[in-house]
C-alpha cells in the first residue's frame, strides 16, 4: 500500500513538472506581453487607481472613470487589489493562471480517458498549433493577463467538474469567470446549463436537485452583476445600428463571419463534423454541446449577416469555437488513439518529440525577432516620462499600444484601447478619423487598417494638431 502511494505520489510530481515545463515553453514560443497591446486597457488604469494624479487627461481612462461599473472593473480591481501594477507581481500572477489553466487542461483530458502521451499531444496542439486557425481570432489563452486568461482558466476546471458529474462546482466557477470575463462564463454556462437543465427532466430525484441548485446558484451569483451592466447600458441603446457599424469597423475580425479567413472556416467546419460524429457514441454530453452551440451559431451568423442585429452581436458567439476546437481534438487524437491500437503510445510519444522541436526552432526564430522591436516606443515614452508634464497629452501612432504604461502620460486618443459602449465608441470613432483617416469603409473595402492608419499618421500636420487641442 505504501509503494502505491508512493507511486501515486511521483507520477502526480510528474504531472506537475510537466505542467510546469509547458508554461515555460509557452511564455517562450508566444512571449509575455506585460505592458502594452491589449494591456493599454488594464496597466494603465491600475497605475491610475494607485496614483490618481496620472493621466489627467486621457480620453480612455477618463470615460471609464465616469462609469459606475462596466465589463473590466472586476478584474481591475482584483489585480488592483493583489499589486499588480507592478509590473512583477502582474506577472507573477499571469504565470500562476497560466500554470492553472494547463493543469485544468490536463485534468480535463485525464476525465476525457486520454493517456499521458496523448495528452502532451494535445496541450502541444492546442496551445501552439489551434491558434494560428481560429476562426474570429479567438484564443482558448493569450500571452498576457487579460481578463479572459482568468476566466478560461476557471471554465477549463468547470468542464473538469462537469465531467466528473460534480455540477455544483462546475456551476460555481462559472459564476466567478464570469466576473473576470462576461462572456466566457456566460457562454459556457448557456451551452452546459441548458443541457443540464434537460437533463433534470430525466435524472434521479438527487440528481436533478444538485443541477437545479447549481443553475440556481450561478444565477443568484451572476445575474446581479449582469443585470448591473445592463443597466449601466441601457441608456446607450437608442442610436440604430450605430453601435454594430463601430464595432464591425473596430474588431469585426472577431464578430462577423465575413472577415474570417476561408480556410480558417473550413478548418472549422471539418473540425465540428469529425467533433460530432466522433463524440455521439464516446460522449453524448459533448455531443449535445456541439448540437446548441450549432444551432446558436447559425442564428448568430443569420442574425449579424443578414438582419445586422445589435443584440446577436454582442453575444460574440464566435467566442465558443474555441471549446469545440479543443473538444474535436481531442475527439480526433481518441480516435487515432483506437484505430493504432498498441502501437499509439509509441507512434505518439515520437510525434510529440518532432512536434516539440519545430515549436522550439520556431521559438529560437521568433525570439530573434523579438530583439528592439518596441525600440523606437520606448525611447519616446523614457524622454515623455522625464521630458513633460503629468497633464501632457500626446497624439501617437496607433501601433504604439505601450507608450501609455511605460510614459505615464495621456492618450488623445487609442486606436487599441476602447469601451463596448455607444457614448464612447461615437467620439472614439471620430478622433480616430480625424487622426488616422480611417473609416467603417475602409474596413469593408478590405483595406489593413494599422497599415493605412500607420501612414496617415505620418502625414499628420502641425495645423491638424493645433486644431485638435485647441
Amino acid at each position: 500500500m505504501e509503494r502505491l502511494k508512493s507511486i501515486a505520489k511521483l507520477t502526480n510530481y510528474q504531472i506537475y513538472g510537466s505542467v510546469l515545463l509547458f508554461c515555460i515553453l509557452y511564455i517562450v514560443f508566444w512571449g509575455y506581453e506585460g505592458s502594452g497591446n491589449d494591456l493599454i486597457e488594464i496597466v494603465p488604469v491600475l497605475k491610475k487607481m494607485r496614483h490618481p494624479d496620472l493621466y489627467p487627461s486621457d480620453f480612455y481612462i477618463g470615460f471609464n472613470e465616469s462609469l459606475f461599473l462596466h465589463e473590466r472593473s472586476f478584474l481591475n480591481n482584483f489585480l488592483y487589489l493583489i499589486g499588480a501594477d507592478q509590473p512583477i507581481l502582474l506577472f507573477i500572477a499571469y504565470f500562476i493562471c497560466l500554470y492553472a489553466f494547463i493543469l485544468g487542461l490536463t485534468k480535463l483530458l485525464e476525465v476525457l480517458g486520454l493517456t499521458n502521451n496523448a495528452i502532451n499531444f494535445v496541450i502541444l496542439l492546442v496551445l501552439f498549433i489551434a491558434p494560428y486557425t481560429s476562426v474570429g481570432a479567438n484564443e482558448l489563452f493569450y500571452n498576457m493577463p487579460v481578463g479572459s486568461c482568468f476566466a478560461k482558466t476557471l471554465a477549463v476546471w468547470s468542464l473538469v467538474f462537469y465531467f466528473r458529474q460534480n455540477i455544483i462546482i462546475a456551476f460555481l466557477l462559472l459564476a466567478i469567470a464570469t466576473f473576470f470575463q462576461v462572456l466566457v462564463g456566460f457562454q459556457i454556462f448557456l451551452l452546459i446549463g441548458t443541457i443540464s437543465f434537460i437533463e433534470i427532466f430525466k435524472s434521479k430525484r438527487i440528481e436533478s436537485r444538485k443541477i437545479l441548485a447549481g443553475i440556481i446558484l450561478f444565477c443568484i451569483l451572476s445575474f446581479p452583476y449582469l443585470v448591473s451592466l445592463v443597466f449601466a447600458r441601457v441608456k446607450l441603446h437608442s442610436h440604430g445600428s450605430g453601435l454594430f457599424d463601430l464595432l464591425e469597423f473596430r474588431i469585426g475580425h472577431h464578430f462577423l463571419i465575413q472577415y474570417t479567413l476561408l480556410q480558417h472556416v473550413i478548418i472549422f467546419l471539418f473540425l465540428f463534423l469529425s467533433g460530432i460524429i466522433l463524440w455521439y457514441k464516446v460522449n453524448r454530453n459533448i455531443f449535445k454541446i456541439y448540437l446548441l452551440q450549432g444551432a446558436i451559431m447559425l442564428i448568430y451568423i443569420v442574425g449579424t449577416t443578414l438582419l445586422k442585429s445589435e443584440i446577436m452581436l454582442q453575444m460574440q458567439w464566435f467566442k465558443t469555437t474555441i471549446w469545440i476546437e479543443l473538444f474535436s481534438i481531442i475527439a480526433l487524437v481518441l480516435y487515432g488513439e483506437k484505430k493504432l491500437n498498441k502501437f499509439s503510445s509509441r507512434f505518439i510519444r515520437y510525434v510529440n518529440y518532432v512536434l516539440l522541436v519545430v515549436i522550439l526552432s520556431v521559438s529560437l526564430f521568433k525570439q530573434c525577432n523579438r530583439k528592439d522591436i518596441f525600440k523606437e516606443e520606448q525611447v519616446l515614452a523614457d524622454w515623455a516620462r522625464n521630458n513633460t508634464e503629468i497633464k501632457s497629452l500626446f497624439v501617437l501612432p496607433p501601433d504604439f499600444t505601450h507608450f501609455k504604461t511605460w510614459s505615464e502620460r495621456s492618450s488623445w486618443v487609442d486606436f487599441k484601447a476602447i469601451s463596448h459602449q455607444i457614448a464612447y465608441l461615437f467620439p472614439w470613432y471620430d478622433r480616430i478619423n480625424r487622426i488616422y483617416k480611417i473609416n467603417i469603409e475602409s474596413r469593408r473595402r478590405g483595406r489593413n487598417l494599422m497599415d493605412l492608419a500607420k501612414a496617415n499618421y505620418r502625414k499628420l500636420d502641425e495645423e491638424t494638431l493645433i486644431y485638435l487641442f485647441d
